[in-house]
């Protein structure tokens, strides 16, 4: 059966993701119950000739036979989305991330799998070499420039996080005014030695070419304030006074790197106060220009540094970012991200710094035709139920499965919304495509499924989806830029204060 054929055998919704498929830069393809491929995009067959008609292990196993462990057979299986990490036996150095999805025919029935390959191979290998600097063995007597640079700068942060632990301490205690102003320059200087350390990481990652895409819908506002927050909270810079200037036609919410803005956020603040005195320091974020898809965005601090630094970058702008870290991770990354970095001398003051960088709208459903159709029904569901509902209330899913944070939460929530529960991470999302929530409040500590597969269950099977919150009974500061940076909405922590959870639901809804 040629392509053809297949499109015109499946309804017209169903043709257009196929269109959309055949042109991704992956590999995809339609397998039936049999493993038979019977379609397959312009990727997958450039890279496997006569690959329609044949069954998909053969590219995998010479021996012909099923592999146990693949996901394309655990999914039919299981009828849900598998994934698995496969090293494809004569290609010994590639190794592909595949995904299997299962598929369904008019009537409901299980019809086939859609399995979706990537190859990883370089992050793989990479993951293979980080290894303990500490136990690490060379076969040669002496060490070479990058694993002398691996210890040093493991070594360093190791170090600056214990000092920074005893700084904590010691600010707990009385002090007097010269102790203060000792204390502040001493937790300056530990802000700007783990910046430099996080700054050698990203540059080795950048140049060895194996830094991680990690792409996800964020707020790019929110973004600013927790960086300046953070610089308020733990540094003491020569007296400036700093604010920032967020222009409101921007969306809220955007798809970008977030640990490559950070980065990019975190030196652009570190340069602008280390190297300005007694001055007012803004940084501006404007629009420039927008489309249906993307929006373009300047980033921009005016009149800093000092008339020496001028001087400097009339002279030779190349040589001088070149000598210095912060600037060169920052022009480096923008321009990873395909934006123009600018640093432009200004008479009688410093320099002004600014980038322009191109962000991704987050995906909406009206901008294919084919999701048209799913979206009316779904929102005229969505209207049917809500006319239905006499009280007019919002509805809340939450993931809890202990007994007494449920009665908890219940009591909390029950005047003011509908509460609907799920014991566990494979209930909640049941529950979150049955009963259509307008928030969730995830439990990261649950049976059978945890909320992180739980998340990843509901963001892999929606075209859009309500805010979920995770809840967990530990929320140190690492944890929560995981939750943040994992995709989770907000976070919060066990024991629940009422008067936080309702501000998180009302930011939310």
């Amino acid at each position: 059966m040629d392509n053809q054929q297949i499109l015109l055998n499946d309804s017209t919704s169903l043709k257009q993701y196929y269109f959309a498929l055949e042109y991704l830069p992956i590999y995809v393809v339609k397998l039936n119950l049999e493993l038979n491929v019977i379609w397959a995009n312009h990727y997958a067959k450039d890279s496997a000739e006569h690959l329609l008609n044949h069954r998909c292990y053969n590219n995998f196993n010479p021996d012909m036979e099923q592999c146990t462990f693949c996901p394309v057979v655990r999914s039919i299986a299981s009828k849900q989305t598998e994934i698995s990490l496969i090293e494809v036996v004569d290609e010994s150095d590639k190794v592909y991330e595949v995904t299997a999805i299962p598929t369904y025919d008019e009537d409901g029935n299980l019809d086939g799998v859609f399995e979706v390959r990537r190859d990883v191979t370089v992050l793989i290998n990479h993951q293979k070499t980080k290894v303990d600097v500490k136990t690490k063995k060379s076969k040669d007597e002496f060490f070479s420039a990058d694993d002398l640079l691996d210890i040093v700068s493991n070594e360093l942060r190791e170090h600056s996080e214990n000092v920074f632990k005893m700084h904590v301490r010691i600010a707990s205690g009385k002090l007097s005014q010269d102790q203060k102003i000792s204390y502040a320059g001493m937790r300056t200087s530990l802000v700007k030695m783990q910046n430099i350390l996080n700054n050698i990481s990203t540059m080795r990652n950048m140049n060895k070419g194996v830094i991680k895409n990690s792409k996800k819908k964020a707020n790019l506002k929110d973004l600013i304030i927790e960086k300046f927050d953070y610089y308020r909270s733990k540094s003491d810079f020569n007296g400036n006074n700093f604010d920032y200037k967020f222009d409101s036609s921007i969306p809220n919410k955007l798809v970008f790197d977030k640990t490559k803005m950070e980065l990019i956020l975190s030196n652009l603040i570190d340069y602008s106060m280390t190297h300005t005195n007694n001055r007012y320091i803004n940084l501006m974020t404007t629009l420039v220009d927008e489309t249906n898809e993307h929006v373009k965005i300047n980033i921009k601090i005016k009149n800093i540094g000092s008339i020496s630094i001028h001087d400097i970058v009339e002279k030779d702008l190349d040589t001088y970012i070149k000598n210095n870290l912060a600037l060169s991770v920052m022009k480096n990354l923008v321009i990873n991200l395909e934006g123009q970095f600018m640093m432009t001398p200004v008479s009688g003051y410093g320099v002004d710094i600014e980038m322009i960088i191109q962000l991704k709208k987050p995906f909406a459903a009206s901008r294919l035709p084919m999701f048209n159709r799913i979206t009316e029904e779904l929102r005229n569901k969505k209207e049917k139920r809500i006319l239905n509902e006499p009280t007019g209330k919002k509805k809340i899913l939450i993931a809890e499965d202990e007994p007494i944070g449920r009665i908890t939460l219940e009591q909390m929530l029950k005047n003011d919304y509908d509460v609907i529960f799920a014991k566990n991470g494979k209930l909640a999302v049941e529950k979150y495509f049955s009963e259509e929530p307008d928030l969730v409040i995830m439990d990261i500590m649950m049976p059978i499924m945890n909320g992180f597969d739980a998340f990843d269950q509901i963001e892999r099977n929606s075209i859009t989806r309500v805010p979920i919150i995770a809840c967990t009974a530990k929320v140190i500061n690492s944890e929560k830029e995981y939750l943040k940076s994992y995709g989770f909405d907000d976070y919060i922590a066990k024991p629940v204060n009422l008067k936080t959870l309702r501000e998180l639901i009302n930011r939310h809804m």
